[in-house]
């Protein structure tokens, strides 16, 4: 069966598990048994409600109708315009006789159906209109409006049509098929369709129960103190983060902070860094913790094997080991997410489902 590309592919060992604070997990927790300062969970007894649902029919067609609207060309018409056409339209509004300044306005679009014009009633008007046509309409500016001091007048629209542009969006006919995606039917398309889409949603489910149930083993581990000079590095390390952000931004750092964080103050910052550097310290203990009791190690065939399936989940020529790499923090950082998979997998082998 030919393969139709619905979403970016998102397999489970691929995916970047939500619990997880990349910028700083990857980094070697080192030099210290995560065991003294943590009680870790029971992870290989782990019951948790599945909350992911299987693609239903409605999904499938949904998705299948709006990919087949991307897919939608436009064309100025001139046969009159009918609902869901974009009319651009120059108009003058008239109050008593005397005209408008806050109702007259050029090159205005309005889209047949929506009734976004600035007064609401004008696409009946405009239904059947064709370019150079111009059209007269009496309405009132209703309660709620933002000009509230016009709220009960009656407008007197001239409205002269420009343009009428028209939107086509695609049948899925076996022509259509044919040409745009190299099956022999539309059936044989809609199919394959539909296949993909519910292989999607169930890599897509897995990719979430793996996140769920590290997220569990983490929230299920109890830390007694924290290891100070990793915590202290944490710290350093997100502060050099917001430097890099607020340099990007081409600001100082309180802009930055309050911009993007919504952080004014120097207490909420430290508060907010305390914070931050424990929970990520803490999955960094959990994780270290695990890999020491189950003697998890990464080899070099295996690290090839996940750089090659991660790639492939990019779907980006472009992207490189390098790249990969770099986005993740450097080959080490790299090898402590795939080493983060290992555990996942050794979580999920046991974990029970309700």
């Amino acid at each position: 069966m030919k393969s139709v590309r619905i979403l970016p592919l998102l397999l489970a060992v691929c995916v970047l598990l939500a619990a997880v604070a990349v910028a700083s997990l990857i980094q070697q927790a080192g030099g210290y048994d995560p065991e003294q300062y943590i009680t870790l969970a029971d992870y290989r007894h782990i019951s948790l409600v599945n909350t992911t649902k299987d693609a239903t029919d409605e999904e499938i067609e949904a998705s299948l109708t709006q990919m087949l609207t991307s897919m939608a060309t436009t064309e100025e018409v001139t046969d009159g315009a009918k609902t869901g056409d974009a009319v651009t339209v120059d108009y003058t509004g008239a109050i008593d006789g005397k005209e408008s300044y806050d109702f007259t306005s050029n090159d205005t679009t309005v889209t047949l159906g929506e009734d976004k014009f600035l007064v609401p009633g004008l696409d009946p008007y405009l239904e059947g209109a064709k370019p150079n046509d111009v059209v007269t309409a009496e309405l009132t500016v209703p309660e709620g409006h933002l000009m509230s001091q016009y709220v009960g007048k009656t407008v007197a629209f001239t409205v002269t049509v420009r343009k009428v542009v028209r939107t086509n969006v695609p049948e899925l006919t076996d022509e259509f098929a044919k040409q745009a995606f190299d099956f022999d039917t539309a059936d044989q398309f809609r199919a394959a369709f539909a296949e993909q889409f519910r292989q999607e949603r169930a890599a897509e489910n897995r990719a979430t129960q793996r996140s769920d149930l590290w997220r569990e083993v983490v929230d299920q581990t109890t830390v007694r103190t924290y290891p100070q000079k990793p915590l202290q590095k944490l710290k350093e390390e997100l502060d050099a983060q917001i430097k890099a952000g607020a340099a990007d931004y081409e600001t100082d750092v309180k802009t930055y902070l309050s911009m993007v964080y919504n952080i004014n103050d120097d207490e909420a910052y430290e508060a907010y860094r305390e914070k931050y550097a424990q929970q990520v310290l803490k999955q960094q203990m959990v994780l270290k913790a695990i890999c020491k009791r189950e003697n998890l190690t990464l080899t070099d065939e295996e690290y090839a094997q996940y750089v090659k399936q991660y790639l492939e989940a990019y779907n980006d020529e472009t992207m490189t080991e390098e790249k990969l790499a770099e986005a993740y923090g450097g080959e080490e950082a790299l090898r402590e997410q795939f080493l983060l998979e290992k555990a996942t997998d050794l979580i999920e082998q046991t974990a029970e489902w309700e």
